[in-house]
């Protein structure tokens, strides 16, 4: 009978025939309690060997610590019926933690990596839990960060998107620095309660540095990123160990309980994070405070809330936690035993360690022993699987940066007594559709798959993953054409104007623009003759407008003809050329006259083209809505908000003149203003309340006319807000959420299944590290701006495809440690190829630590 270990490293064993069966005794180390144990196995009928933990049914086991503790008899206190007493607690801290990192994250300014860290999805082979956190870590903070970086401190949205990948790197890099603390020094309950403490304390920085004027004004984003950086020493620092401090809380006889454990712990952490997604982005932008349009002091104040809940109900607990001493810290080993193998390598001295030449870790056998050697053999062949991990997360956190973006440019939709949908809300998608894919790919896609006999492999599952994350970019991409093609041509020929002619006159009239351009091939003009062209000839309601035309800028000639008065003749009209303007034509109320007034109507959005360097361009949301007010009328006037402050829009707007696009933005939805009678900015007497709709990313002229007694307003479309719905993002959240549930789940049940037991704490923060550097490619390719949006989509997918390529060729080539994937691997060789090879080494060559 070959040797196994049991729970993690096995010292030696014998093994007897008996009338009841085949006895084995020996010894292993239990991971989760840190102890040696002893242990028998016994053929005994009617023992269930899943629930203990053997996987083979009618095999028993009895465990003993080495001081002859039963350790299938536990003492910790039960409750709600199956779990341990702590449980409750920490799944109650969890999402109180989750609800505030995705709430600040929300309104931070997308995209969401949320790795789903959780072995939701398979029989756990081994008692021993890893080290890391069981959480969706979209991280995809992007387009919160990427929100309040651009709307409270004025970023661009690259300046944003690499602020927001930065923020996840160091949140993926500290969680190593948690793993070390936790193995090494403090154990898992005081640094998940310390860095707790940090956590709390970064929160409050954002949330008090969001008070306007608090961080100076316009606001310093010196204090933001001081908060920032708090937040992710506290969630890196925690994220590898909170899930495993719950998994040590069960006793042996009750690991099969880990699986509905893992089930409750994933959903308390989906559940906090889609609540926050949504109820945070509703705070920022439908209370009001401070005097302010957007309230981000709030927004950031509730998440600060939750995590301080969070630190409290951890706390609580406390009396009732298992507590496991470190006594060896593998992360310095496993480093320790790479450092000899190099140094040994490349040595001139080899000094007194003569190894065969066969592998190059071989010469750390002398110091680190030959099961350790063997053990970070194994780590390393399972980091080389994870090379093209990187950039599934690259595409997977752009939730929250480029797609929330993508978002911004879509026309949103109302949802009743909630209010209007916004662009940050579409994140929450993912986490509501992973909630419904994972039973439905459990209870269904899976054994589906298995009535066909279909291999599906780890390593298979997590190509499919791959594939669709592409795919969902290849969506996005035509969803971006569809986008563009919506929006309104502002190009301006060179050297030619834009101009259209708007009626508030009070009446209808038949306009005429004239347009005198030098023909390029005449042979009855000189060429310095000019030509006069008719640009526009109709009749024009009151309160309408003409569209804009490309026209010369020098002397157009403009008609206005109406019924019973003479014609009004705007002639010889020259302009700045390159520019767009519109001619309001009113009547004169003391003389019965018509006049005209020209506004300037040139006001690009900078992120309508990424690359847009235009000086002019203002720099606000594509989403957000802009209104320039003409006034028409006789008196001086005030424009406010009908809100208890009545805070001033435009504080005076004189007789005859009028505002510029940036000095009223507004989120879209519907706008309600209050008319003001004003002397030089004073308000002497109220009007009117105008309440209007107001479509997403359009810019608007209110011309403000007088009917004798009060203002009243006329509005005119300049640009078209978006037309594309939101709702057309949904498939690509579908798709790239099943991709989610392939790789993410199956990566990290393949990190455990396939690790060492002693070094399940490596590998965990290894797949980590892949996220930290798919944020990196992210920032690199942001940076570079050699792409607009549209291409950017369709590069990445590009890229996943090849990546996938090389997947497929390491995944042929891997070798399965884990019995249960070593058979469907086996099996789907022999269907293929009808090869029966073993598709793992002999134990001579690699040693089996499954």
């Amino acid at each position: 009978m070959d040797q196994q270990r049991g729970d993690g490293g096995g010292s030696g064993g014998s093994s007897a025939v008996s009338g009841s069966g085949i006895i084995y005794r020996g010894q292993g180390y239990d991971g989760v309690h840190d102890r040696m144990l002893s242990f028998t196995i016994e053929d005994r009928p009617g023992v269930g060997g899943d629930g203990a933990g053997t996987g083979h049914k009618g095999m028993g086991i009895v465990r003993h610590s080495d001081d002859g503790e039963n350790v299938d008899n536990p003492g910790t206190l039960v409750c709600c019926g199956r779990f341990p007493k702590p449980i409750p607690f920490i799944i109650g801290q969890e999402f109180c933690e989750r609800f505030s990192y995705y709430g600040m994250r929300a309104i931070l300014g997308k995209p969401p990596i949320e790795q789903m860290s959780i072995l939701y999805t398979s029989v756990i082979n081994s008692s021993t839990l890893p080290c890391f956190s069981i959480t969706r870590h979209t991280l995809d903070n992007i387009h919160r960060a990427v929100l309040y970086f651009t709307n409270f401190f004025g970023f661009s949205d690259s300046r944003a998107t690499v602020l927001y990948h930065t923020f996840i790197m160091i949140s993926y890099l500290t969680s190593v620095f948690g793993a070390i603390l936790a193995d090494s020094s403090l154990g898992k309950f005081k640094t998940i309660l310390y860095l707790s403490i940090v956590y709390c304390a970064g929160n409050a920085v954002m949330a008090v540095t969001a008070i306007p004027k608090v961080a100076g004004d316009p606001p310093n984003w010196a204090g933001a990123m001081v908060g920032l950086v708090l937040i992710a020493i506290g969630t890196g620092g925690i994220k590898p160990c909170v899930s495993a401090f719950g998994g040590d809380q069960f006793h042996a006889s009750q690991q099969h309980l880990l699986q509905s454990f893992f089930a409750a712990f994933y959903f308390s952490i989906n559940a906090g994070s889609t609540l926050s997604t949504i109820i945070t982005p509703k705070l920022r932008a439908d209370v009001h405070c401070y005097g302010q349009d957007e309230c981000y002091s709030l927004a950031f104040g509730l998440p600060a809330v939750l995590m301080a809940v969070a630190t409290v109900v951890f706390i609580i607990g406390s009396s009732y936690y298992r507590r496991n001493i470190p006594t060896r810290n593998v992360i310095l080993d496993f480093i320790r035993v790479i450092k000899v193998s190099i140094l040994h390598k490349f040595s001139r001295n080899k000094g007194d360690i003569q190894v065969p030449k066969s592998h190059w870790l071989d010469p750390a056998r002398k110091h680190f022993g030959d099961e350790f050697v063997n053990e970070v053999r194994q780590v390393l062949s399972v980091f080389i699987v994870f090379i093209p991990a990187p950039l599934f997360w690259t595409l997977f956190d752009q939730q929250g940066s480029r797609w929330t973006l993508q978002a911004q440019q879509m026309q949103m939709f109302n949802m009743g007594p909630l209010g209007r949908f916004r662009p940050d809300q579409m994140q929450a998608a993912n986490a509501i559709l992973v909630l419904i894919f994972i039973p439905v790919f459990e209870r269904l896609v899976y054994p589906f798959l298995r009535r066909l006999h279909i291999p599906h492999t780890p390593l298979q599952r997590m190509i499919s993953g791959m594939l669709l994350c592409g795919l969902a970019f290849v969506i996005s991409g035509l969803l971006q054409i569809r986008i563009d093609a919506s929006r309104p041509d502002l190009t301006i020929p060179t050297d030619m104007i834009q101009l259209r002619v708007t009626n508030v006159a009070g009446m209808s009239a038949k306009v005429t623009i004239m347009d005198t351009t030098v023909p390029q091939h005449s042979i009855y003009a000189s060429w310095n003759t000019k030509v006069a062209t008719i640009a526009f000839n109709n009749s024009l309601t009151d309160g309408s407008a003409t569209r804009y035309f490309d026209i010369s800028p020098e002397g157009m000639t403009i008609f206005f003809i109406t019924d019973g008065l003479n014609p009004f003749v705007i002639s010889n009209l020259t302009l700045s050329p390159n520019n767009r303007y519109s001619v309001h034509i009113y009547s004169d109320s003391n003389n019965g006259t018509f006049g005209f007034l020209v506004t300037d109507d040139k006001a690009l959005r900078k992120n309508i083209d990424s690359n847009d360097e235009d000086p002019d361009a203002i720099d606000v949301k594509e989403d957000d809505v802009r209104i320039k007010f003409i006034n028409l009328t006789p008196i001086e006037l005030r424009i406010t908000k009908p809100k208890k402050t009545r805070k001033a829009i435009i504080s005076s707007l004189l007789q005859l003149t009028s505002t510029h696009y940036n000095e009223a933005v507004f989120p879209s939805g519907s706008v309600s203003l209050l008319f003001q009678e004003g002397d030089n900015g004073t308000a002497i007497r109220n009007f009117t309340t105008l309440n209007t709709k107001i479509e997403d990313g359009a810019d608007y002229s209110f011309v403000l006319r007088w009917d004798g007694t009060k203002p009243y307003a006329t509005r005119l479309i300049d640009v078209k807000g978006n037309s594309v719905s939101i709702l057309l993002q949904l498939p690509q959240y579908v798709v790239v959420s099943c991709g989610e549930i392939l790789f993410s789940i199956t990566g990290l049940e393949f990190a455990f299944s396939e690790a060492p037991v002693s070094m399940k704490a490596v590998v965990q923060a290894g797949w980590l590290i892949t996220v930290t550097i798919g944020s990196l490619i992210v920032i690199v390719v942001a940076e570079s701006s050699f792409f607009n949006q549209r291409d950017e989509f369709f590069f990445f997918a590009g890229m996943m495809g090849v990546v996938c390529l090389l997947f497929i060729y390491i995944a042929t080539t891997y070798k399965y440690l884990n019995p249960i994937y070593r058979d469907k691997s086996r099996k789907s060789t022999e269907k293929n190829t009808g090869d029966t090879t073993p598709l793992i080494l002999s134990t001579e060559d690699n040693t089996s630590f499954a």
